[in-house]
């Protein structure tokens, strides 16, 4: 007769994967894991944030100086100075899983894009790109 045991792990990121742990009588260990989360695909990312593939999305930033990102340049996003401050630069911050908006076309976002709704991915003009969340507290 098998002893079962449900483990309930978490990330950082509060997303939850569970594991289910088989123990025989003789003894042997059989780990069996449930990743239908974990390898969903979505369409969305949360707002300010980019895919960056393979179901991941990463939090936009701004940092002062430096070159952007390549994964984000040319997209939709900017960085804009504050009087007396040096350019700003577009970086990746903390990865969360991608989701789903019911109104974007189904399929996988291009990689820097926010979601399928982007679509047909052609940097918009800078009044209507998306500013990266700033990380630093200069200028407020």
């Amino acid at each position: 007769m098998n002893k079962e045991t449900l483990i309930k792990l978490s990330t950082p990121i509060s997303i939850f994967v569970l594991a289910l742990a088989i123990f025989s009588t003789r003894g042997s260990k059989e780990i069996t894991t449930n990743l239908g989360t974990a390898l969903a695909k979505g369409n969305s990312c949360p707002f300010g944030h980019a895919y960056v593939g393979e179901g991941y999305c990463k939090q936009v930033i701004c940092q002062l100086g430096g070159r952007n990102s390549p994964i984000l340049g040319g997209k939709m996003w900017k960085c804009t100075p504050h009087f007396g401050e040096d350019r700003g630069n577009l970086e990746l911050g903390p990865k969360v899983r991608i989701g789903n908006d019911r109104n974007c076309p189904k399929g996988e976002p291009k990689i820097g894009w926010n979601s399928t709704c982007n679509s047909p991915y052609l940097e918009p003009p800078k009044s209507e790109r998306v500013e990266g969340r700033r990380n630093y507290k200069h200028g407020y």
